[in-house]
Formats: structure tokens, sequence, C-alpha cells
């Protein structure tokens, strides 16, 4: 299944899923905010919500994105000959491990 997501993606022309925003906002160990989210070339404003921790000189950050697949362009992908299918919501899940310049 995993080369037909790649091919839904259209991967080998849009090899990165980006986030940008230039208005976050902190409180607590919460950062929200919004801006485009872009997949497979196609981009559309999203709000955000990362949760983080700080673990000596790394913040841990982790963030669930619930998304419709059809809203950036994608056909859900099938396998064996369209008996699996998925669906069109999916959740991007973010987990990332941040190290502190000194």
């Amino acid at each position: 299944m995993d080369k037909n997501i790649y091919k839904a993606l259209k991967s080998d022309n849009f090899p990165k899923i980006e986030f940008r925003s230039k208005n976050l906002m902190i409180e607590g160990n919460e950062m929200t905010g919004k801006g485009p989210l872009t997949i497979a070339g196609q981009s559309k404003e999203i709000d955000v919500s990362f949760k983080f921790i700080k673990k000596n000189e790394k913040y841990i950050v982790s963030a669930s994105i619930p998304l419709i697949m059809t809203d950036y362009g994608i056909k859900p992908p099938t396998a064996v000959f369209g008996m699996i299918k998925t669906g069109d919501e999916i959740k991007l899940e973010i987990l990332l491990s941040l190290k502190t310049k000194n």
C-alpha cells in the first residue's frame, strides 16, 4: 500500500509536505496558529495545534491534524484491483525531536 500512497501523493513531483505560518502563538505547552498546508502541490489554509515538552536541551513536538485527501486533489488509493480502499479522511501525525542550538 505504501507504493500506492506515494503515487497518490505525487511524491515524485512533490516530495515534501509543508506547513508555514508567520503567526504562531505559544501558551503553556501548546503552540497554535494558522497557515497553508501544502500536499501534492495543493495548498489549503488550516488551523494547527502543536503540543510540546522540553526535555533537557530537546523539545518534543507532536500534533494530529485531520485531513480530507480530496481537499488536496488526492484520490484515496486502492489496492488489489480496488478491493482494498482507504478512506478520504486521514490524520497527519507529526512527532519531532528538536535540539536547541547553543
